[in-house]
């Protein structure tokens, strides 16, 4: 079997979700690596740190295959069919939401496509934006995934999204989660400090972080023994001046720690001493954060909107993103209650195991089999 990955992604490793969806893939075709030869392409020069895992991955060289001269259009519609084309490519995948060619509207077209999209946020957010040539043409690649022969979501919420809002074919989507690395998991044996509370993700307007830190201002005023709040994902300096100002003037800003991006190697032991996780956001696809968390056996405080739910199962304590109130009183339990911290400890390991890289990779390559 002959398989084709797009890793762009792979380009900028501090795109989270993405790059690191990229990678679980890439580990689940190295289990495979005798039954399969594998080709990897892209548009643009891959990351450095990508190549090195990479490597660790697949021993032996694997020739990757990216765009040197071409604008991105022109890559995708000629340069990439002629490639799948020529070497005769069972399966092309691409990952990223988007990077269907136009000659698959043409049924007689060889390789079977399949994309993964994630959710419908992206879209979503570019048809709010001004009419630009950029814009016209992300809405085209979009509307070319109808043209793929299948579509990989990574939960129920957004293949509801895809066939209620974007009306998708729902006999052509097959839904596969994000696994979580072993990474997270080994940490478990170590001693947590459980000392703060910790958000990681970006700092867009879905994410929520205002509201996280509005509701922290009110656990200051509250608790008499008060822990930091540690936040990890790359944010500008007027960013951080912004939130700020959102402090009244009398809660210290000196608990609240911006920490930037932080390396994938750093992030699972930040995550076991949390006390607990919190992730507040507004609309997620899945929330890669929340399994990474569970896995380290930490608590995790969520929120009740999108994914969330489905994915966090009975181990979070949830609460609304829209009542800073909800989430003071949950904050405040988590600390609060020794008993309550070890039976959130123990269900999110619990839960984590459902996520995998042994069973999500087994689906994935079931599904790679069936559509062979």
């Amino acid at each position: 079997m002959k398989i084709a990955l797009n890793i762009r992604s792979l380009h900028d490793m501090k795109i989270r979700g993405i790059s690191r969806y990229t990678l679980n893939l890439l580990k689940s075709l190295a289990l495979e690596k005798d039954n399969i030869t594998l080709y990897l392409i892209s548009e643009v020069k891959i990351d450095e740190k990508a190549l090195e895992q990479i490597k660790v991955f697949f021993p032996y060289d694997v020739e990757i295959y990216h765009n040197k001269y071409l604008p991105s259009l022109i890559w995708l519609n000629l340069l990439l069919p002629i490639f799948l084309f020529l070497h005769k490519i069972n399966i092309y995948h691409t990952p990223l939401n988007r990077g269907i060619p136009i000659i698959k509207l043409l049924d007689v077209f060889p390789t079977k496509m399949a994309v993964t999209i994630h959710d419908t946020i992206a879209i979503e957010e570019v048809r709010k934006a001004p009419f630009s040539i950029k814009k016209g043409l992300f809405l085209f690649e979009w509307w070319m995934n109808r043209a793929a022969d299948y579509i990989l979501t990574v939960s129920q919420h957004s293949k509801e999204q895809l066939i209620h809002i974007e009306k998708f074919e729902a006999d052509k989507i097959t839904v596969i989660a994000n696994s979580v690395s072993n990474d997270f998991f080994n940490v478990c044996t170590e001693e947590s400090t459980r000392s703060y509370f910790l958000y990681v993700g970006g700092f867009e307007h879905r994410k929520n972080v205002p509201f996280l830190l509005k509701a922290y201002c009110k656990y200051l005023e509250k608790e008499q023994s008060p822990i930091p709040l540690k936040l990890i994902g790359k944010i500008t300096t007027s960013q951080i001046e912004n939130f700020k100002k959102l402090n009244s003037s009398d809660i210290n800003n000196d608990l609240v720690d911006y920490l930037g991006y932080v390396d994938d190697a750093q992030l699972p032991k930040l995550y076991r001493n949390a006390l607990a996780v919190i992730i507040p956001s507004l609309n997620e696809g899945f929330g890669l954060q929340a399994i990474e968390a569970m896995a380290t056996a930490t608590p995790l405080l969520s929120s009740d909107a999108a994914s969330l739910p489905e994915v966090g199962a009975g181990a979070p304590l949830y609460f609304s993103p829209i009542s800073e109130q909800s989430l003071l009183k949950q904050m405040l339990n988590i600390q609060n209650n020794k008993s309550l911290i070890n039976e959130k400890e123990v269900a999110s390991s619990k839960r984590a195991q459902d996520f995998t890289e042994k069973i999500i990779s087994s689906q994935y390559l079931s599904f790679l089999k069936m559509i062979n």
